[in-house]
């Protein structure tokens, strides 16, 4: 009867641990994201200059601006290098969507520098098709969109023609 109690002992502890044996398990594959994030806008001034194409100097630190406020008056411009020799193209303008006369002087102007000489617009257009000056990201432009051209007045026989000029700035 001992021999039949060990026995039964036995078998009930083999079937214990045969019982408590960790159960494979098969990993459910993780779901991934397959939808593409959108990169970061990326902001960009572009134009012809004499028919040669000009842009807007950026790094990781982003476009090489410069941008000034005075009222509701806007200034925004373009350097194409961050040394010498450079040059910028600025527009200024009033705070309004549509379609403006540049000129040298008064609410929409611009102008075009090679290095310290600058040359002033002589006649020209800009469309303003988007602008935010809410100063949520910045304290002069959020976002400022539009089309420029204009020919520069002559400084020692020399002019520039500007066309096809593009701004797509978000701050």
């Amino acid at each position: 009867m001992k021999n039949i109690k060990s026995i039964a002992l036995l078998l009930i502890s083999t079937c214990l641990i045969f019982s408590c044996k960790k159960k494979e398990t098969t990993e459910t594959p993780q779901v991934t994201n397959t939808t593409p994030v959108p990169p970061a806008h990326v902001s960009s001034m572009t134009a012809k200059v004499n028919a040669v194409d000009w842009s807007m100097a950026s790094d990781q630190y982003g476009p090489f601006t410069y941008l000034s406020k005075s009222g509701i008056s806007r200034g925004f411009g373009g350097q194409n290098s961050f040394t010498a020799p450079y040059s910028v193209i600025s527009l200024n303008f009033y705070c309004t969507v549509g379609t403006y006369t540049l000129s040298n002087v008064g609410n929409y102007s611009a102008r075009y520098s090679v290095g310290s000489t600058i040359y002033n617009v002589n006649t020209g257009t800009i469309n303003i098709t988007s602008i935010d000056t809410s100063g949520v990201k910045s304290p002069f432009i959020d976002k400022f969109k539009c089309t420029f051209s204009f020919i520069t007045d002559t400084i020692g026989n020399q002019s520039y023609n500007i066309t096809n000029g593009i701004v797509d700035f978000e701050k």
